[in-house]
């Protein structure tokens, strides 16, 4: 995403996690839902919420946010 912020790389899933094990200051940003189990992104949260690239995405202006969203549908970059 181009907002003039430095690059920021998407998170793993390896720290994927379940709303069970979602912990303080990890990021609440949904993977998955129903009918499989529903995953959080679970990365280290930049604000106890949501982590850098999904803090980004939360907060971006909305034509920037909309880029993201279809960026990632698609796999555009």
């Amino acid at each position: 995403m181009d907002d003039g912020h430095p690059e920021i790389t998407e998170p793993g899933r390896q720290y994927a996690t379940s709303l069970r094990r979602l912990a303080f200051g990890q990021c609440r940003w949904v993977l998955s839902t129903p009918p499989q189990k529903t995953l959080y992104c679970g990365a280290p949260a930049k604000d106890d919420r949501w982590c850098a690239w999904h803090w980004r995405i939360v907060y971006a202006k909305p034509a920037a946010a909309l880029r993201a969203h279809l960026s990632f549908r698609v796999g555009l970059s």
